[in-house]
């Protein structure tokens, strides 16, 4: 594709992301985080074995470690890799801990009587470190499918776990959605691909969801601050929009495909240095009739964050 084609490709929608910021003020303090982790964890364990090196087990330890530090301490001691350039700081894991713990707790509490033993494997698989998940992991690809499914149902939409990987009813129409979670830049055309060809092989109307927070955070190490929230996710995320914007519509359009939404999810420090998690969704479009039918998805399916 040369300049001249992408000159001819739909003009990027400067639409703002829709943009939830939660913190571990109030019901998101360190004791509710554990209480509703441990819960969540004995769940799944009623089910299948919990190993004590599990994943979920270890987001236990790290958030107690950060617990049990003083929260302008933990920016102080942070303060200086950030001023050098490097996020990575002592703390990034357990951050990235009370992340991971969050879209856990929401799954289980919201999907368990919906999930196979196998489903509840693939959640308690993987390394504690995002990092260093293999190639072939499962567990945060299954993560991203199902807390788009927990949040849904906990907006009050009726779900299905079904190719290609989740049927939603909409005001009464069934949607189908294909959930990608990228992990390089070079195959963001090869998920948009595989994920119309999903949408079409179901022969329903649906959504492309794909989670980018690999591709703006490679280390899991960014924590977003109140200030520079906004900032610290919407620059690079448009950059990637801007990047990948004309391949992405070009890819995605069939007859069944009406849109396709960006997700990134960071830890998040909040003015009254609470910790918490900055979520970021963008809805891509090419046509107004488009726009109509993402944007009324997102505003029922993000209704289920309000209050997470």
């Amino acid at each position: 594709m040369g300049p001249d084609d992408l000159r001819s490709q739909p003009a990027l929608p400067r639409k703002k992301a829709r943009v939830w910021t939660e913190s571990t003020e109030g019901l998101h303090s360190y004791s509710s985080v554990l209480s509703q982790l441990s819960d969540a964890i004995a769940k799944v364990s009623e089910r299948i074995h919990v190993p004590a090196n599990a994943r979920v087990v270890q987001w236990t330890h790290a958030v107690k470690r950060l617990s049990q530090v003083e929260r302008r301490a933990v920016l102080e001691e942070m303060l200086p890799h950030v001023q050098r350039g490097s996020w990575n700081h002592p703390y990034k894991d357990a951050f990235r801990a009370l992340v991971d713990a969050r879209t856990f707790t929401i799954i289980v509490q919201n999907l368990l009587a919906h999930l196979t033993d196998a489903d509840l494997r693939d959640l308690i698989s993987g390394n504690f470190d995002p990092a260093l998940d293999k190639p072939d992991s499962r567990a945060r690809d299954r993560d991203f499918e199902l807390f788009i499914g927990a949040i849904a149902r906990r907006a009050g939409l009726p779900i299905r776990l079904f190719e290609p990987d989740l049927i939603l009813t909409v005001q009464g129409e069934e949607v189908s959605v294909a959930a990608k979670r990228l992990s390089s830049r070079r195959k963001v055309g090869d998920n948009i691909d595989k994920a119309a060809r999903q949408i079409l092989k179901a022969e329903r109307p649906g959504f492309i969801f794909l989670d980018v927070t690999r591709i703006l955070d490679p280390t899991y190490s960014v924590v977003t601050h109140w200030r520079h929230a906004d900032q610290t996710v919407g620059s690079p995320l448009m950059h990637f929009v801007e990047r990948e914007y004309a391949l992405a519509l070009r890819r995605r359009r069939n007859e069944y495909v009406r849109g396709v939404v960006l997700r990134a999810s960071l830890p998040h420090v909040s003015k009254g240095f609470q910790y918490g998690t900055h979520e970021s969704w963008w809805p891509l479009t090419v046509d107004g009739v488009d726009a109509l039918h993402v944007n009324s998805l997102l505003h029922q399916l993000l209704s289920g964050l309000e209050g997470s």
